[in-house]
């Protein structure tokens, strides 16, 4: 209902209806005899400017909701190609980061195993100090000159020993007395 009446007033077809009703209840009122005629078809053309009016809006709030319809599949359609566009960007940076990762892990073993030589590497330069050391004690020690024919000294090494040990390193130390027979 409001509808219609927006239309009466809105329309140029509205606007003559409501001038057509006027004109038929003047005519009603000021011609008494020969007013219901006249009201009578002033009443028939103010129904149809009404109706005229009404189907004017019609379509006019029709043409309205089509550009709307058509603006929002424009934006529908967008928004679809927006997010395909997306979808197969994410997909990309997928593989990308798939292919990432296997790299990284190739990398990492790649590391692990340089790890593993270093350590192997480090025990073997490890046991050689190791040996380095034992045979600079050797060779500092009156034993490997008492063998060699080297001259034997007291060390400070001596004093750390037992009794029975610290005689024969001095029985060692002693000048060597040929036999002669």
């Amino acid at each position: 209902m409001f509808e219609l009446l927006l239309s009466l007033v809105s329309t140029p077809f509205g606007i003559g209806g409501i001038v057509a009703v006027a004109a038929a209840v003047a005519a009603f009122l000021l011609l008494p005899v020969h007013g219901i005629r006249v009201a009578a078809a002033l009443a028939v053309v103010a129904v149809t400017l009404a109706g005229a009016g009404y189907l004017d809006r019609l379509r006019t709030d029709l043409a309205t909701s089509e550009a709307k319809v058509e603006t929002l599949q424009a934006r529908l359609d967008k928004a679809v190609a927006d997010a395909a566009q997306l979808a197969s960007t994410a997909q990309a940076n997928a593989e990308t980061a798939k292919n990432l990762a296997a790299d990284i892990d190739r990398q990492a073993q790649a590391y692990e195993a340089d790890a593993v030589q270093a350590r192997s590497d480090a025990d073997q330069i490890s046991v050689a100090r190791q040996a380095a050391e034992i045979a600079a004690r050797a060779c500092r020690s009156d034993v490997y000159r008492a063998l060699n024919a080297g001259p034997l000294e007291a060390t400070s090494e001596d004093a750390e020993l037992a009794p029975s040990m610290k005689a024969t390193l001095d029985a060692l130390r002693a000048p060597a007395k040929r036999r002669s027979r």
